[in-house]
């Protein structure tokens, strides 16, 4: 680990402590812990690429016990478009190993990604490779439609034809109505 990623470590550690001391031991209800302004802002000051940091983190078995924080804090960055394409990726590695345990995780990690064009980008190529390619996540199908409805929303000219292609194919065999009229709805859209 170099020394701006046990700097940031520490930092997370840090702010992280402070915010569960105020607000589970001293009871503070107002604490408060933004990863984005407390941690990200401020090592963006001391670091020029603090996204290779963060990523080397996630790597890092030293760093697994501020893994949730480190996500949540790129989904930071996704949020603010200062995701690079690599960054994306990164960050949806981390979904897909956390999204076995907790789905809110894929849905979280989805709506930060779908906002800007390199995030909606690895969205979709994981939606048509992954997803509908491999089958081999939990609700795939309904995660790749979740995916297209949200980078549709922003970029409605970005859904490539193969993807739509598979996802007609991929209605014709939902059994679920409801799922069905979800389905639907996206592809009506896109």
């Amino acid at each position: 680990m170099d020394a701006n990623a046990e700097r940031a470590l520490r930092l997370f550690r840090d702010k992280v402590t402070a915010f569960h001391r105020k607000r589970y031991n001293e009871g503070d209800l107002s604490a408060h812990l933004n990863l984005y302004d407390d941690v990200v802002h401020v090592l963006e000051k001391e670091n020029d690429d603090i996204l290779a940091t963060l990523i080397l983190l996630l790597g890092d078995a030293g760093a697994h016990d501020m893994r949730f924080y480190i996500i949540s804090a790129m989904r930071g960055m996704g949020q603010r478009g200062k995701l690079s394409r690599d960054g994306a990726q990164a960050l949806l590695r981390e979904a897909t190993s956390v999204g076995w345990w907790d789905r809110g995780e894929w849905y979280k990690t989805i709506d930060m990604l779908a906002v800007s064009s390199e995030g909606a980008e690895v969205l979709l190529e994981f939606a048509e490779s992954r997803l509908l390619g491999a089958r081999n996540i939990l609700d795939w199908r309904w995660l790749a439609f979740f995916i297209v409805g949200a980078v549709s929303q922003r970029y409605a000219l970005f859904i490539p034809i193969s993807l739509k292609e598979k996802m007609k194919c991929e209605l014709d065999q939902e059994t679920d109505a409801r799922q069905q009229t979800y389905f639907r709805e996206v592809l009506g859209v896109i």
